[in-house]
Formats: structure tokens, sequence, C-alpha cells
């Protein structure tokens, strides 16, 4: 049996970012744990985006705790090219091995920044986090169901 047949069990899923504006300032995400994780993606979505909007940054970063303490990227965990990420309904897909944080620097939260370099108008992206727990964590038994799940 494949891992997706368990998809809504074993996976923590949250919104990361509520539909933003990011005209006037860029955004960074919930911060989220990963103490328990063995592995996270992020989903970002362009939304809308106005014809000079030019995306410069797209990146997960850590922290020492839940409001982001002594952020830092996460080398080699940033979109690199923005060719394919420039226009309304593009999607971008982040995915973060705990193993290359600072854990022993006491890094052990992670979240998305995401800026534009160019904006003139509306420009808004939506993120989506999904961690998978190293075993079955209370975090499961416990979380808010956030999404209807239909399995067939």
């Amino acid at each position: 049996m494949s891992a997706i047949n368990n998809f809504p069990e074993n996976v923590l899923m949250d919104i990361a970012l509520a539909t933003t504006d990011i005209t006037t300032a860029g955004a960074t995400s919930t911060w989220f744990p990963m103490t328990n994780s063995q592995k996270v993606a992020f989903l970002t979505q362009i939304n809308a985006i106005d014809a000079a909007g030019v995306f410069s940054a797209l990146k997960v970063q850590q922290a020492t705790d839940a409001s982001g303490t002594g952020a830092k990227d996460i080398t080699g965990a940033a979109l690199t090219s923005f060719t394919n990420f420039a226009a309304a309904g593009a999607k971008a897909i982040l995915q973060v091995d705990p193993t290359k944080m600072d854990l022993a620097g006491g890094f052990n939260h992670v979240a998305v920044f995401v800026d534009m370099s160019t904006d003139t108008g509306t420009n808004t992206v939506t993120m989506v986090c999904l961690r998978e727990p190293r075993y079955h964590s209370t975090e499961l038994n416990t979380a808010t169901p956030s999404t209807n799940v239909v399995s067939v």
C-alpha cells in the first residue's frame, strides 16, 4: 500500500499564508515547528499579478521559535528562477528536509518568505504547508480538521 492512500491521516495540512496582497511589502507565512517532522512542503500559488509584477524572493527560512526569532535562510531552499512563476495560477513547491536546518543552533521552525521587486497593482499569493510527522504524533490526533477529505 502506498503512502498516498493514507495521505490525509499521515500529513498535517495548514494554511501557511491566507490570500495576501504583497504589492507594498513582502510576506512571511506562519512559522511551523519541525521538531517532530521528517519533511515539510510549502505550496505557493499566485492568485493575481499585475502586468509589471516581478517576484524577487520565494524562500524557506528557519527560526528558533514560532515568532520567527533569529530568522535566516535555509541554504538551497529557494526558488531561483521566476520564469515559470510569473502568472496567475502559477504554483511553486518548496520542500525541506529538517536535516538541512541548523538544528544544533536551536533552529526548529520554518516559514516561507515571498516578495516582489517590481509591482504596481494587486499581487496576491496563497500558501499551504504540508508536514509529515516522524511518527504518529498527538498533534495528528488533536489537530482541528482544516480540510474536508473524500477518499474513493
